[in-house]
């Protein structure tokens, strides 16, 4: 005598249960939540550096922080280092004199889509000044990042597993004519 196996529409919403409590991770876009210098803040001195912190981890081979001068001109910063959700860059080479100062950033979230935004300060020490103007928005050519987006890629092919797979349990375990 065989062993009764369980009907395949039993084991697909078993399946389908067990799926349900494990849900995967929502991915969303990269939220600054602080700054140092703070965001609005009048300091003493030009700081050594700036860092940004966001709620997710930052990937760093996608960010760009561009310094607005309180003399109107813009400066690219390089040598920029993360540490999980912070990165930040170095001040060394900018001149430094009293006024208005805009850090505009762009970042690549981890779900792929790029993110950027301004914050300001302003070092003290002479004649107040007034905000520095918004950056542009710094899109190098449309750039997308390799691999932006490769959790649906997984998710797609662990979709299509589970398919075959319901499938071949189907054509292998046909229902039969109950009696």
């Amino acid at each position: 005598m065989r062993p009764a196996h369980p009907p395949p529409a039993l084991l697909a919403l078993v399946f389908a249960a067990v799926l349900l409590l494990f849900p995967a991770p929502a991915y969303a876009h990269n939220t600054l939540i602080g700054s140092d210098p703070k965001d609005g803040a009048s300091i003493p001195a030009l700081p050594a550096a700036v860092t940004l912190t966001f709620d997710q981890a930052v990937r760093l081979e996608f960010a760009q922080f561009t310094l607005r001068l309180p003399a109107g001109g813009e400066q690219r910063l390089g040598g920029l280092t993360a540490d999980g959700p912070a990165i930040s860059a170095p001040l060394a080479g900018i001149p430094a004199s009293p006024g208005a100062y805009g850090l505009g950033y762009r970042i690549i979230s981890n779900d792929g889509h790029p993110v950027t935004g301004q914050i300001t300060f302003t070092v003290a020490g002479g004649a107040p000044q007034a905000a520095p103007a918004p950056l542009r928005a710094q899109d190098p050519a449309g750039e997308v990042p390799p691999g932006g987006g490769g959790w649906v890629w997984g998710l797609l092919a662990v979709s299509l597993l589970v398919l075959a797979l319901s499938a071949y349990a189907l054509a292998r375990h046909p229902s039969r004519a109950r009696s």
